[in-house]
């Protein structure tokens, strides 16, 4: 990844363009994951399973892995939660805090937060007055 954006940005430079660095902060980075984790869970995840299983694709072992646990019940996540801080895999628990179903109401509060959130990216990414943004994949 790091190569391929150094790649393009020695392009864009060589192309004339003027290059310039835009940061993201990793709450923004981890904002985006929560949000796209919530959307899979809530209304995609089964659409693109079953779109992929009608096409003949394979599921990916991480996509298989949060279709499992986005389907745990409350005990479950409970556990699989505490197992993963005893385990001092924090940073696995705290990639997957989204990744529940989620009651209409609670999601509906998240997709306003999430617009919210897009809206102050967006505005950032304006006020920088920017034609493109090289980044690696950042949720939607």
């Amino acid at each position: 990844m790091k190569r391929a954006m150094k790649e393009t940005e020695r392009h864009l430079r060589e192309l004339g363009y003027k290059v310039v660095p835009f940061f993201l902060t990793d709450e923004v980075w981890d904002q985006g994951r929560d949000y796209m984790n919530a959307a899979l869970c809530n209304g995609f995840l089964e659409g693109v399973v079953r779109d992929m299983s009608s096409e003949g694709e394979t599921l990916m072992d991480n996509s298989k892995m949060a279709k499992l646990v986005a389907g745990l019940g409350p005990v479950m996540r409970k556990i699989l939660d505490f197992t993963l801080s005893l385990a001092n895999r924090g940073r696995v628990a705290k990639s997957i805090k989204m990744l529940r179903i989620m009651s209409d109401r609670k999601f509906e509060e998240v997709l306003k937060k999430r617009q919210e959130f897009v809206y102050t990216v967006s505005e950032k990414w304006q006020r920088s007055n920017l034609s493109a943004l090289i980044s690696p994949a950042f949720p939607q």
